[in-house]
């Protein structure tokens, strides 16, 4: 014992709450961990040879200090599994400095890249575009969402596994939210030629974005703007008008049309409201009916054509060239992509659909492994997957 920083090159950090109950996660990091706990660690099977757990006690010349985990996150790290009371966590803490071992905060181990998730959101917040976007990120810049995956894992070790399953649930339910602070959401803009479809992009973001013109197939290519609805970054999409008998390159446009409008999380599927339902109009009625969509009726500042009661019941009701409705296509529009939940403060929130599919496949792995769940929240947590 009483080996120097120098010959050990590692640091330690409490990565859970100090206090009273629960489960406490000390993190043992850099080259010399596993000697160095293993100095210290009585277990059947001695430390897990690879990525996986070992049940044992911690010990040192006083005695044994508790009954612990030892989870092998990756080569040079270590998580020490114990009980949450102050006494147990500090002995630990204590008998690592004494090993030689440097006992820094857990946002200082961050900084040395163990905390992925962090990292991650720390590069996102460059680019908030919002407040409210700005202190979502910040919650996780502070490890929001890196202490919930943590807490996880240590239910997953106590065999708390339906509890486990509850938070996961949470987190991929909450996704939503991060992916849309992060990446933004985006929402197409779908119809027949001449609905107004240039025109209300041009008014959402209150700026001239896309060309206007009463001829049909102006709008051939896909037409990018971006706006920002209650605190939330949405990416519009303009796309080719919807009609028969377009010629070859027209068309091209609207089969894009078709699949840039089917992969957005929402689409705005328009109608002109001052004529009867058109063929395409029903066809789009049709084929959009599995979306997730808006319904919009263009034009509602000239009479309106009665027949729309009955072909789109429910429909919103806007004007792109006086303005009218736009503030409630606007809230429509946030709620459709369930960014208008009340989310408590400090939640955690993952930031990419590649992360959220490391969820989806944690949850399935509970039905099969725990142990496996466990490594893959792990993995995502350092950053060595869902990146």
């Amino acid at each position: 014992m009483g080996a120097s920083e120098r010959e050990t090159g590692c640091r330690a950090a409490l990565l859970t709450p100090l206090g009273e109950g629960g489960i406490s996660v000390i993190a043992l990091d850099g080259h010399g961990a596993e000697a160095i706990a293993d100095r210290c660690f009585r277990g059947r099977y001695g430390l897990p040879e690879s990525e996986g757990l070992a049940h044992g006690t911690w010990r040192t010349e006083e005695g044994t200090v508790d009954e612990i985990l030892v989870y092998r996150a990756r080569p040079g790290r270590l998580e020490i599994h114990g009980h949450g009371g102050i006494g147990a966590a500090r002995a630990i803490l204590e008998s690592l400095r004494r090993e030689g071992v440097v006992i820094v905060s857990a946002g200082l181990l961050e900084e040395a890249g163990v905390d992925a998730l962090s990292r991650a959101a720390k590069l996102a917040l460059e680019t908030a575009v919002s407040e409210p976007v700005a202190m979502r990120l910040l919650d996780q810049v502070s490890g929001a969402s890196s202490r919930e995956l943590l807490e996880v894992e240590a239910l997953l070790v106590s065999g708390s596994i339906e509890v486990a399953k509850q938070r996961l649930e949470t987190l991929l339910d909450h996704s939503r939210h991060g992916i849309a602070a992060h990446q933004g959401a985006r929402v197409a803009l779908i119809g027949r030629p001449n609905v107004g479809k240039s025109s209300l992009l041009n008014r959402l973001v209150q700026r001239e974005r896309a060309l206007v013109s009463e001829t049909p197939g102006t709008t051939r290519d896909p037409v990018r703007a971006d706006a920002v609805f209650d605190g939330w970054p949405v990416h519009l999409i303009d796309t080719a008008g919807v009609r028969a008998g377009a010629v070859p390159l027209e068309a091209a446009g609207i089969a894009m049309s078709w699949e840039l409008a089917g992969g957005s999380d929402l689409t705005l599927v328009l109608f002109d409201a001052t004529e009867a339902p058109s063929a395409e109009d029903l066809q789009l009625l049709e084929e959009t009916a599995e979306w997730r969509r808006l319904l919009v009726c263009n034009k509602c500042d000239r009479r309106v054509d009665p027949t729309w009661e009955r072909f789109a019941p429910g429909a919103l009701r806007v004007s792109a060239h006086s303005g009218a409705g736009l503030e409630v296509l606007r809230g429509r529009i946030v709620g459709e992509l369930g960014l208008d939940a009340d989310l408590p403060a400090g939640c955690a929130l993952l930031l990419t659909a590649e992360q959220a599919d490391e969820i989806r496949a944690a949850l399935e792995d509970l039905t099969v492994e725990t142990r496996r769940a466990k490594e893959r929240l792990t993995q995502l947590r350092l950053g060595h997957r869902g990146r």
